[in-house]
């Protein structure tokens, strides 16, 4: 459960030697934003978050968190044809970020890089939208 710091409001866990992405989920249920910063080390564990632990944050505050190791890697997923209002969610699952050059609005006509390509944690993928015809 989360605490909670002197206002009431949600403080920064401590997830300092913790996976990055348990470290993500423990800032998703707090509410807050996170943002990784990887290291040229090695391994997947965080070895620092600013604010630090424990600080006292108000919801929605992003939380720089330091990973030691570089970002991995992943594959691109097929967007075709699904709703662009979903797919922030699936990409940032897999630590993708969604860029909109045609707007949000539609269904996905164009990604890039492709479905299958790989991509790193951060990247960005380009969608693009076509509205729905009447």
């Amino acid at each position: 459960r989360p605490s909670a710091g002197p206002t009431g409001g949600p403080t920064v866990p401590d997830v300092v030697g913790a996976d990055f992405e348990k470290a993500r989920d423990e800032l998703r249920d707090r509410k807050l934003g996170w943002r990784f910063i990887f290291g040229t080390g090695n391994g997947r564990e965080v070895v620092r978050t600013v604010p630090a632990a424990d600080a006292p944050v108000t919801r929605g505050t992003t939380v720089q968190v330091y990973v030691a190791g570089p970002a991995p890697q992943v594959e691109v997923p097929d967007l075709d044809d699904e709703d662009c209002a979903d797919v922030a969610r699936e990409l940032g699952e897999l630590g993708l970020y969604p860029r909109y050059p045609s707007g949000r609005a539609g269904t996905v006509s164009a990604q890039d890089p492709l479905a299958g390509a790989t991509a790193r944690w951060n990247d960005q993928v380009s969608v693009t939208c076509t509205p729905e015809q009447d």
